[in-house]
């Protein structure tokens, strides 16, 4: 049994320097289903494309996927923010503008803990985090405490 493997590249010239681009990889699909769904890019928005913050969003599904190379806040939607108070990755399960569902990593292995701010108000808490709702600013501070040890790096899911 044989696989075919392929190679991709961008070729950025000599020395660029702050240049940018953005792709959707789509595995699966013929050339014609491709050209069939491309002109929405299947629902999926970029919401930050910067060397501080790479941030997308699939409005069909309702998924955010964002990656702080440091601290740092998106607007996710109109009037909706998310912050970060250091490098990290979090994916957001939204409904609406309010997150069902939390996953938040350190690759970098580095922190023990990751401090987030989000916008509206939620009162909860769980074996692994901690929420102090600012009802005045009608955002949430949420801590979370990160894996450690062998575990360092593997991603935290909580649900709000």
């Amino acid at each position: 049994m044989s696989e075919e493997v392929f190679m991709l590249w961008f070729d950025h010239g000599n020395r660029p320097n702050n240049a940018a681009y953005q792709y959707i990889v789509v595995p699966d699909v013929s050339e014609q289903e491709l050209t069939e769904t491309s002109s929405n890019n299947r629902d999926i928005e970029i919401i930050s494309n910067t060397s501080d913050v790479q941030a997308v969003k699939n409005n069909k599904l309702g998924i955010c996927q964002l990656a702080f190379y440091k601290a740092g806040e998106v607007e996710i939607s109109n009037g909706f923010k998310f912050r970060m108070d250091s490098q990290g990755m979090a994916m957001l399960k939204m409904r609406g503008n309010r997150i069902e569902e939390l996953t938040i990593s350190d690759p970098s292995r580095k922190l023990s803990r990751v401090m987030i701010t989000v916008q509206d108000i939620y009162n909860v808490s769980g074996d692994n985090f901690i929420a102090f709702p600012n009802n005045n600013q009608n955002n949430t501070l949420i801590l979370v405490n990160l894996p450690q040890g062998v575990y360092a790096g593997k991603s935290v899911t909580i649900k709000l």
